[in-house]
């Protein structure tokens, strides 16, 4: 699903986590400031594939939040269900009970594009993180997110 979505999967650097893997057996252990670059791949021990993405978003008042957000297949024998983890940085996409088409077409045209104009209409869309967009309202005056982007 993921992986195939994104056209230069095999041009992206890997992120060799050897034998690692968390005490859920999910990939919810990854640190941001673990991967050298913004947008990696990698396989996990069961041979499940994942995506690490660290961004930006910018927010209407001129803040940049950083998010960062793992993308893992979340079963070897379905490559059809993917999900999102992390627990050591901001998520920006709400995956509970799988990734959606739409959310792997976003993110797809996110790494191709490498930003990404937000809006209400398509953060409703796409299920981006509510306790994000909670945070930045609560923590910048009512700000909302306006652009999301990997800057290389």
């Amino acid at each position: 699903m993921l992986k195939n979505a994104i056209h230069e999967w095999y041009d992206l650097p890997v992120f060799d986590i050897g034998e690692r893997m968390g005490i859920t057996d999910y990939l919810d252990f990854i640190r941001e400031e673990e991967p050298s670059e913004k947008v990696m791949r990698g396989v996990d021990s069961y041979t499940r594939p994942f995506l690490i993405v660290k961004a930006e978003v910018l927010d209407s008042r001129g803040k940049i939040w950083s998010v960062f957000e793992t993308f893992f297949q979340r079963y070897s024998d379905n490559d059809q269900m993917w999900m999102g983890c992390g627990h050591y940085g901001e998520n920006f996409l709400e995956t509970s009970g799988g990734m959606t088409q739409t959310q792997v077409d976003f993110l797809a045209r996110l790494i191709s594009k490498h930003s990404m104009a937000l809006n209400d209409e398509l953060n409703e869309k796409v299920r981006f993180s509510y306790q994000l967009i909670r945070r930045i309202q609560r923590e910048n005056n009512d700000a909302v997110p306006v652009l999301l982007r990997i800057r290389f």
